[in-house]
C-alpha cells in the first residue's frame, strides 16, 4: 500500500477559465490600485479549480498506462504495473507490489510535491 498526498494539489492544475482576483496585499505595488490578477493555474475556491485537478491527475496517469474505471472517476488501474489506485482530492491511496508503488511515488515526485 502507498498513500500520496500532494500538496496545494490546484495550483498544478491549469486554469481552464478566465478568472481575475484581488492582488493580495503582499504582491500589492504602488500603481495596482486599478488592478487585478488573471489566474494562470487553479485556485481553491474558484468554480473550476476540483475539475481542473481531476484533469490534471487524469491525464498524468493515463500517460503512465493507467485506465479509468467505467464505474467512478475516483478509481484507476494500471493492468502493467497491477496498480489499483482510489483518489479522493488530493490524496491517492494505491495497492500493488512495492518496485511497482515506487514508480508510480517517482512519477508522482517528478511531477509534484508529495
Amino acid at each position: 500500500m502507498l498513500h500520496s498526498d500532494i500538496s496545494r494539489a490546484y495550483f498544478y492544475a491549469a486554469a481552464t477559465t478566465n478568472t481575475y482576483v484581488k492582488i493580495c496585499d503582499e504582491d500589492f505595488e504602488a500603481g495596482d490600485e486599478e488592478m487585478c490578477g488573471k489566474l494562470g493555474v487553479s485556485m481553491y475556491g474558484t468554480k473550476t479549480a476540483a475539475q481542473n485537478w481531476q484533469k490534471c491527475y487524469t491525464d498524468l496517469l493515463i500517460a503512465h498506462g493507467f485506465r479509468k474505471s467505467l464505474v467512478s472517476t475516483c478509481l484507476f488501474r494500471n493492468p502493467d504495473k497491477d496498480i489499483d489506485l482510489f483518489v479522493h482530492g488530493d490524496d491517492f491511496a494505491t495497492a500493488g507490489m512495492r518496485d511497482d508503488l515506487l514508480w508510480l511515488k517517482g512519477i508522482f515526485a517528478s511531477k509534484f510535491e508529495t
